[in-house]
Formats: C-alpha cells, sequence, structure tokens
C-alpha cells in the first residue's frame, strides 16, 4: 500500500531531515521518499515537498503515526480516480469521516480522472488516522488503485531562481478562456489565491476566435500555475516563457 503526503521543509526540519525518514522506514518496515533537494509539489507558493510511504498496510499507518507528531499540517494526496468512493454515494463516506471529528478540505475536486486531489485533513489524531486507514483499505485487492496511489508528482525547481519574476503567455481559445474564468470569476480568484499570480486576458491580434493568457508572478508560482491549467483546462495549445528580471 502507498500513502502520499506534503511535508514543509520547515516539517522535515522538524522531523530530524532525511536520516530521521530513513530511521522511521526502518523501523516500520516501510519505504519513506522524500523529493530531493529543489523538487517540490506543483500546487504554487508554499513549496511543499512530497513524500511517498510504501509498504503493507499495517505498517504505513505506523509510520505515519510516526510523522504526525511533527506536522502541523496533514496534507493527503489522493488520485482522483479514488475521489467518488471517498466521498462515498450522497456523501455518506466523507459524513461519517466528518462526525469523527475530521475537518476535511478537499481540493480541485472537478479535475479530471488521472490527475491528483490535495485532500487537507485537520483533527484528532483519531479522526485523521480514520482518513489514512480509508486510502489504505481501499488500496487492498485493488492493483489499479494502489498503482494510482504509488504514483509520485513535483516539479524540479532546482535550477530556476524561484525568486525571479516571470511570464508565460499562453495562446488559448475563447471557451478555454471562459473555464478559466468561472462563473463570476470564482475559478480566476481560486488561482490567485493558491498560486499568488496575476492574470491578463487579451484577444489574440493574429487569430480570431483566440485569446492570448499571460501569467505573471514568481518563477515558481507561475509555472506551477502553467502546470495546473495545461493539466485541467488547456492541450495541445502553443505557450512562450518569457522571464523578466526579478523586482
Amino acid at each position: 500500500a502507498f500513502l502520499k503526503m506534503l511535508i514543509s521543509k520547515n516539517d522535515l526540519y522538524q522531523l530530524g531531515g532525511a536520516a530521521s525518514l530513513g530511521r522511521i522506514g526502518r523501523e516500520t518496515k516501510t519505504s519513506v521518499y522524500v523529493s530531493g533537494k529543489g523538487q517540490f509539489y506543483p500546487k504554487g507558493e508554499f513549496y511543499k515537498k512530497a513524500l511517498s510511504i510504501r509498504g503493507a498496510a499495517a505498517d504505513v499507518l505506523e509510520a505515519f503515526r510516526a510523522l504526525r507528531g511533527s506536522l502541523r499540517f496533514v496534507n493527503l494526496i489522493f488520485p482522483a480516480s479514488a475521489i467518488g468512493a471517498f466521498i462515498g454515494a450522497g456523501g455518506e463516506n466523507i459524513q461519517e469521516l466528518q462526525k469523527a471529528g475530521a475537518q476535511i478540505d478537499l481540493r480541485d475536486k472537478h479535475r479530471n480522472p488521472g490527475g491528483e486531489i490535495q485532500v487537507d485533513v485537520l483533527g484528532p489524531d483519531d479522526a485523521v488516522e480514520q482518513v489514512v486507514r480509508w486510502a489504505l483499505d481501499y488500496q487492498e485487492g485493488l492493483k489499479e488503485a494502489a498503482d494510482a496511489f504509488g504514483r509520485f508528482s513535483f516539479v524540479d525547481y532546482s535550477n530556476r531562481d524561484l525568486s525571479m519574476h516571470s511570464e508565460i503567455q499562453v495562446v488559448i481559445t475563447k471557451e478555454q478562456a471562459k473555464q478559466i474564468i468561472g462563473k463570476g470569476g470564482q475559478t480566476v480568484k481560486r488561482l490567485i489565491d493558491e498560486f499568488g499570480v496575476d492574470f491578463e486576458n487579451n484577444e489574440n491580434p493574429d487569430q480570431a476566435g483566440q485569446t492570448i493568457l499571460r501569467i505573471r508572478g514568481t518563477c515558481g508560482d507561475v509555472h506551477a500555475c502553467h502546470q495546473r491549467l495545461m493539466e485541467r483546462f488547456i492541450q495541445d495549445t502553443p505557450s512562450s516563457d518569457r522571464p523578466s528580471s526579478s523586482k
């Protein structure tokens, strides 16, 4: 079984670094892997590292317990294909978890299957553990589910100056622009809040029916936001990456 989660650089420091993760893995008979230097989960300005625990379900749970005490927040990563089962018919499953005391926030829950969903969990240890147990139980006997939980995502920023301001231009259709903006501008507002970037949308003077979307901000935020747009809204559209000098 697999369990994927996010940890901040401060979380990793509080745990005692990669050496402590190795010790936890040995003590619990699991493999604990954290993304390397400059490699962060593609979710914006907080630059959290991706951590994966692999092993027998009971051992993975023990490894999670060993990590839990040093984590201020528990940010789990579920495959999008598992979210329907996690919510349950009529929301029954997630409501039961919430009754146990877990506060659960699903980010990007409308993303296409094949992607990943960030599942933020707050609450007492036993309530948070129930969410982890669900993820481990769900994988039991389902190879496709285990494979989906085991996929590992991160963006390598090691060769980028994250403080440098950058701009990416993407040529999109007007329909794609409407989807990105969302009803009442709610979708683009969420993107701005999450990634801390600015958007500018202008008609493409060279092609009727198309617009040019400009994403501006610090380098890491711009690239992470661009990746999100490509995964969720945009396919096979040309883009240009034009970094500008840091401000």
